[in-house]
Parts: structure tokens; C-alpha cells; sequence
């Protein structure tokens, strides 16, 4: 993942501490430094929510003041809700109660990071994860990204696509569902997957009773090209006709 690559996340779930129309609109990540001008400029540039990792708890508790200020909430990516090592491990749930004391309140706070593009071989341990999570705090989301449908059967740990979807929806319990697919080539081409994955994710969100949300490509890097206005509005308006 590179900086600043812009997460588009649609149409929040309902029953928890938003509105059911309401959008998530963050990027990937960011910002580079908890000041208010750093802040501001997320704000300014109408972001909804801005991702909060590195530093410590008191270095992010003051980002979700400044975010507060700025009228944006914070997702928060803290090492303790991260997915622990190993599903024997029986410490991860005291690590998870400390960070959701530490956050839970505030009202800037819109959920926590967990991981980005699990294997199903993490499903269980993130799934320990995101359920103490919402046991604990059930106002806020458990925040988990998925692979793209380009990604290897390796990389998936499933022999296809769809049942790795349908497999991280049943055994993590997603409240929304989320993934990234970077389609706009550096050649001028487009994944030619990039349709077939949209209409997978919005199948299992339908099956499922789960919006789906979309992480789009904002900034060039790898194969990926630097992106101009028309292609982030077809990138934004073809997940919007998707639902």
C-alpha cells in the first residue's frame, strides 16, 4: 500500500453509530503528522474520515481531537487490534480492551484498523479480533480490507475468488464489506477483472445482508498510472453503479 491511495467506502452499514446513507470516504493512508494543518487539509480536501496509524495512544488521541475540530472522524490503526500471531494466543483480548479504552469514547472515532489483505489462513485470527472489538465497543467498525481478484490462489489461500469473498464474510463477520482492485494501467489498460470483481463483491454484500465499500487507485505507483480527474470519477461512478 502506498500513501494517500484513496479509499472510496460506500454506503455504511446500518444499526450502528452513523446513518444508514452516510459515506465513508477516506484515503491510505495518512496523515503524515497529527498537526491541524495536516488535519485541516484532509478535511479541506472532504474526506470524511482520515486514517490514524503510527505514533502512540496519546499522539492518536490528539489526532482525534484535531479530527473532531475539523469535523472528520479517525479510523485508528493501533498494533493491538491488529490480528495476533497465532489463534492459541490468549493476550490479544487484553491488548484489545486497553486500545478500546483508550478510544472508544471519543466521539471523533470511527472505527479500527485490523488488517489489509488477509488470507483465509487470518480469517480466524482476525475474526478473534473483530469480535471482542464489537463485544466490546458495538458503536464502532472493525475495519478489514480484502484482496483484489487478481490476486494469486496463493496469495487468496482459496481456490477461487468468490468463496475467499464469501468465507471472510461468514467466519469474520464483516459489518461491511471491503476491498481494493487498482485497475488503470500505466499502458493506458484497464483489468480486464475488474467488472467480474465488482459484481462478485456485490453479490456476496447482497447474500450476505452487508454494504460493500471500495478502495480506487489515487496515485500512481507499480504498474498503476497517475490518475486524472476523469479516471477517479469513472473509478467513483462505477462502484456507485454498483451499489
Amino acid at each position: 500500500k502506498v500513501t494517500l491511495i484513496c479509499a472510496i467506502l460506500l454506503a455504511l452499514a446500518a444499526g450502528a453509530a452513523f446513518a444508514k446513507d452516510e459515506f465513508y470516504i477516506g484515503q491510505w493512508f495518512g496523515p503524515s503528522a497529527f498537526t491541524q494543518e495536516k488535519i485541516a487539509e484532509v478535511a479541506a480536501a472532504n474526506f470524511t474520515v482520515a486514517m490514524i496509524g503510527g505514533g502512540r495512544p496519546q499522539d492518536k488521541r490528539k489526532a482525534l481531537d484535531i479530527g473532531q475540530a475539523n469535523g472528520i472522524k479517525a479510523l485508528v490503526n493501533d498494533p493491538r487490534t491488529n490480528p495476533p500471531a497465532s489463534r492459541r494466543n490468549r493476550e490479544f483480548a487484553a491488548a484489545v480492551d486497553e486500545a478500546i479504552a483508550d478510544y472508544s469514547k471519543h466521539p471523533a472515532l470511527w472505527g479500527y484498523y485490523i488488517t489489509d489483505e488477509p488470507d483465509t489462513y487470518a480469517f480466524t485470527r482476525c475474526a478473534m479480533v473483530s469480535k471482542r472489538l464489537r463485544s466490546k465497543d458495538p458503536l464502532h467498525i472493525p475495519f478489514i480490507n480484502l484482496l483484489p481478484s487478481y490476486a494469486t490462489n496463493a496469495q487468496l489461500g482459496a481456490y477461487n475468488y468468490e468463496p475467499y469473498v464469501d468465507q471472510s464474510l461468514r467466519v469474520m463477520e464483516q459489518q461491511f464489506l471491503c476491498y481494493d482492485h487498482y485497475a488503470l494501467m500505466t499502458d493506458g489498460g484497464v483489468r480486464t477483472d475488474y467488472f467480474s470483481n465488482m459484481s462478485i463483491i456485490r453479490r456476496q454484500s447482497l447474500k450476505h445482508n452487508v454494504p460493500f465499500c471500495y478502495t480506487l487507485l489515487s496515485i500512481p505507483h507499480g504498474p498503476y498510472k497517475d490518475v486524472t480527474e476523469a479516471d477517479l470519477r469513472w473509478q467513483v461512478n462505477t462502484a456507485l453503479a454498483y451499489g
